[in-house]
Parts: C-alpha cells; sequence; structure tokens
C-alpha cells in the first residue's frame, strides 16, 4: 500500500508542481502530452504478464540462469519498445495529439519525447518492482520510489520556473531514470544474493 501511494506521487509531482507554479492552463497541457507515457509499460505488460508465473516457478526452482534471461530479454524488448515508440512520437506524436484533443500543441514535441522516452524507464522499474515481489524484496521497489521521490523535491520547481513544461517533462525524466537505475541496482543486489545463497547449500 505504502509502494502504490509513493509510486503514485512520483507519477503526478510534475502535476502538482506545474499547478503550484504556473496554474491550470499549464497542468492542462501537460495532461495532454503526458497521455503516451504509459503506453511502453502497457505494451510491455502485454507480453510480460503472461510469463510471471513461469518467472516465478523458474525462481522457486532456483532455475537463476532462465530466470536471469528472462529479466534481460524482457528489458531489452521494453529498450526496443522506448527506442520505436520515441521515434513514432518525434515524427507524428503531436499531429495526433492534436487532433484528438483539438489543441495547439506545436510547441511541446520536445515535452512529449522526453516523456515518452520517461515512460521506457517506468516500464523498466515496473517490471522490476514485479520481479523484485517474487524474490521475496518488496521493501526494495518501495526504496527505489522513495529516492526518487526525494530527489523530485529538489528539482521540479527550479525546472518549471526556468523552462515551464519542458521543464516538468525532464523533471519526470530524472526521476524515472533514478527510479529504473535504482530498480537494476537492487535486483542485481538481489539475484547475485540468491546466487550466493545457491552455491552455499551446493557447496554444503
Amino acid at each position: 500500500m505504502l509502494t502504490a501511494f509513493v509510486s503514485f506521487y512520483a507519477l503526478n509531482a510534475a502535476k502538482f508542481y506545474l499547478d503550484s507554479v504556473l496554474g491550470n492552463d499549464a497542468v492542462a497541457v501537460y495532461g495532454f502530452i503526458s497521455m503516451p507515457v504509459f503506453a511502453i509499460s502497457l505494451l510491455s505488460s502485454f507480453i510480460y504478464n503472461p510469463q510471471i508465473l513461469d518467472l516465478s516457478n523458474d525462481y522457486h526452482d532456483k532455475n537463476i540462469c532462465k530466470y536471469k534471461k528472462r529479466i534481460v530479454t524482457q528489458i531489452v524488448i521494453i529498450l526496443g519498445l522506448t527506442v520505436l515508440t520515441s521515434i513514432i512520437t518525434w515524427l507524428i506524436g503531436i499531429p495526433i495529439l492534436e487532433l484528438v484533443f483539438a489543441v495547439n500543441l506545436k510547441s511541446y514535441r520536445f515535452a512529449l519525447t522526453i516523456l515518452v522516452i520517461s515512460g521506457g524507464f517506468l516500464a523498466i522499474a515496473s517490471y522490476l518492482n514485479v520481479t523484485l515481489v517474487v524474490e521475496k524484496r518488496p521493501i526494495l521497489p518501495l526504496l527505489a520510489y522513495s529516492i526518487a521521490v526525494s530527489v523530485s523535491f529538489f528539482i521540479y520547481r527550479p525546472l518549471i520556473e526556468h523552462i515551464g513544461i519542458d521543464g516538468a517533462s525532464i523533471g519526470f525524466f530524472f526521476v524515472m531514470l533514478i527510479n529504473a537505475i535504482l530498480s537494476i541496482i537492487f535486483e542485481c543486489f538481489s539475484l547475485r544474493s540468491l546466487f550466493k545463497n545457491i552455491g552455499r547449500v551446493n557447496n554444503a
């Protein structure tokens, strides 16, 4: 429950700061261009959700090489989706959003693309949240989100005050990047501990 609360804040902090600094109009524009952020997470979840049971079975059966391969493969898929989606977003993202929302968003191509890239980092963190829970380390996703949120306290306001909505997007980018990097570090730590435990059992 606490992890869900902290992650909710991490995903919405940019809107809170935009509202405080620039008001409702900026929040509305940010809302429009942040709509595609979750597309990569959604697409990747369609791939890995059916594999969660197999992932869990590999872990509990101590089939660690196969388990690790599943994780690496999924992260590579997410990175590939991120690159592809970012290119498409840069080329046609703004026209599509303008058609859907009937507003002028031409000034926000950079912000939109940065947000979509950030969505890739979010997808990586979300997937590793699943693997860390499988490994019975639910505190680590909470720690990753908490550190990322702590950073957001210091970066959002100055970025928004200096470059507006682009600043909010850059802030979101760094928060999601930090979250993804920490999730990867924690996953590596968890797997290393698991390998050590298996080694002790085999040597016993």
